[in-house]
Order: C-alpha cells, then structure tokens, then sequence
C-alpha cells in the first residue's frame, strides 16, 4: 500500500475546509523521534487564500506519525502565538480547546468499522464502511440534507455537512449523531457519537493513516486518507 502522503489532496484539504484569513490547528500524534521514542507535534496555521502550499510542505517536514489530524472549525487568532505557521513538539497546554472555537462550520460524521483499538482496519471492514456511509448519505438525503464532504480516513469514512451555527449548541449535534448511530450501528461498523464537540480534530486528508503494524496477508494496511466528492 501507499505509505507516502499525498501533498495536493493536503492542499485541496486546506482550500476546503479553510475560509482565507482564519486560523486551524494541525496536530500529529506518535511522531517518531530518536531512538523509537514518539511525541506530539502541534502548530497554528493561517490560512490567506494562496498559501496552502507553504502550509503544505511545513506539514511534510515531519517525521512519520501515526497519525495527523485537524481542527475543522476555525479557531481565535491568538493562538497563532502558540506556534506560528510552524510544527513544533505540543505544549502541554497548547492544544486548541471547545471555547478557542469562534463558530461551528462542519457537521462531521464519523464512520468506522470495529476493530482492536490502535488497529488499522481490514480491506474488508473498509469496504463494510462504505456502504454504511452511503447507506446514511441517501437517508439524509431523503431527510433533506444536502449532500457532503465524502471523505476516507484511510480506515473508515467521514461526512462533512457544512453547517453555520454558534459554538453552544446545547448539545443539538451529540442528539443528532446519537439518533444517528441508534439507527445504523451493528456490530461490524458503528457511527462514532464522539465527535459533537466543538474543538474536534479530524484526519487530515493526504496524510498516511499509521495504526499498528501492517499484515498484508490479513489485509491490513496502512492507507493515505482522501476526500472523495465534493459538493457543488
């Protein structure tokens, strides 16, 4: 499988999800480090409308992690002083919290199939994901939806609703994803409810989902996440 990242699908993900002017954290987990030993990087990125590049190739100059995600609702400008269009090794106090959130611009459902927790999926369970997240892009269509952000996490698949709504909700998206997973759930793949709050990060689309160890002979790899289909 494909274990480098792919630097334009970085960018598309930048022009995507970012308005110009506003700011987002990238935070990649387990990054490898001397002598085995992993650690956390974190960095504030501003996006301009024209710089997804840069931003891009600064994301590149990590290590490998296993991981690299991203906030997907802009966050205060302040906290820019934290680490400034840069990576660095994350302060413990340094990462992007729900009241750091200016408004809500996405509605992520997440889609993953069971497995061992730090385990990459098998091809099998990818595809078992799939079609649960087809399966819940028609349901909500019918429900009056609009059609989302497909995307795969390199083991499962996000929906990304575009939505612009206050930081406090009331807990409206928590009910929304609760309903949703009691409705789809069963035991091979499941909606995660963990993601309603605000300050969520997300996979970073382009980047190599690094769970575990391959086992090719059991189909389990690891994967570049991508975005599918964008709407219109």
């Amino acid at each position: 499988m494909n274990n480098t990242h792919d630097a334009l699908m970085m960018q598309k993900t930048i022009e995507i999800f970012m308005e110009p002017g506003k700011v987002f954290e990238i935070r990649a987990l387990d990054v490898k480090v001397n002598y085995g030993r992993v650690e956390n990087w974190s960095g504030f990125f501003q996006y301009t409308g024209d710089n997804s590049n840069q931003i891009t190739n600064e994301i590149l100059k990590l290590k490998p992690a296993k991981g690299i995600y991203f906030t997907i609702n802009p966050i205060d400008e302040s906290l820019l002083a934290l680490g400034y269009n840069r990576l660095a090794p994350s302060r413990r106090d340094g990462s992007t919290g729900d009241r750091d959130i200016l408004r809500r611009k996405w509605l992520p459902i997440d889609i993953d199939p069971v497995r061992k927790s730090g385990t990459s999926a098998t091809d099998q369970a990818v595809q078992l994901a799939n079609y649960k997240a087809f399966d819940v892009v028609n349901y909500l269509k019918n429900e009056g939806f609009a059609d989302p952000v497909i995307a795969f996490s390199g083991n499962g698949y996000h929906l990304l609703y575009p939505i612009d709504e206050p930081r406090e909700d009331n807990g409206l998206i928590q009910r929304f994803l609760q309903n949703l997973a009691s409705h789809f759930d069963d035991d091979k793949v499941k909606i995660d409810t963990a993601v309603h709050n605000p300050s969520r990060i997300m996979r970073f689309y382009g980047s190599v989902a690094r769970k575990g160890d391959e086992v090719p002979a059991l189909g389990i790899h690891h994967r570049v996440a991508r975005i599918l289909s964008v709407p219109n």
